[in-house]
């Protein structure tokens, strides 16, 4: 669901800090009951980094919301986003420390994002008090080594 943030687009993110203002924004707008779930967005960006739209892709419970790749960027190839941003906030507050699922699903979506051509820029967790970025942080993954196979390459390989 794409959000009803006109403020938000075309602005330039040129940093983590950018997308936690925006995202504090937002949290705020929900109304109080809504405010115990965890929510998970993409932000799309232009080649120059300009916001395209903020899209919800899920909603969940207090400790987590689903997320699979092709909502991650369903909005992205609809709307021709030439990179992402992945949001989602924790609603407990706190520390935005990322859990293992956290760091799973960034590495599911960086491989998906590299086999569709929309790169995934960063992952952050927002809360009231901060924000945690996977890219501020060196990005705790492993790269897609070119002896991995991409659906891709083994179409080519099986058509020659």
């Amino acid at each position: 669901m794409l959000l009803k943030v006109k403020k938000h687009i075309g602005l330039k993110v040129t940093q983590s800090a950018d997308v936690h203002r925006i995202f504090v924004d937002v949290l705020k707008r929900l109304p109080r009951f809504e405010k115990d779930k965890e929510r998970v967005w993409t932000i799309g960006l232009n080649r120059k980094n300009l916001i395209r739209y903020i899209d919800l892709v899920s909603i969940g419970a207090l400790h987590g919301a689903i997320v699979e790749p092709r909502e991650v960027y369903r909005t992205a190839i609809h709307l021709g986003a030439s990179s992402i941003i992945l949001v989602h906030n924790h609603p407990s507050g706190g520390e935005p420390t990322p859990s293992n699922n956290d760091k799973a699903i960034t590495e599911k979506a960086k491989r998906a994002g590299s086999i569709l051509g929309v790169e995934l820029l960063d992952h952050i967790i927002v809360t009231p008090e901060g924000h945690y970025s996977f890219a501020d942080n060196d990005w705790p993954l492993s790269p897609i080594s070119s002896s991995q196979s991409s659906p891709l390459e083994t179409c080519r390989r099986t058509e020659d």
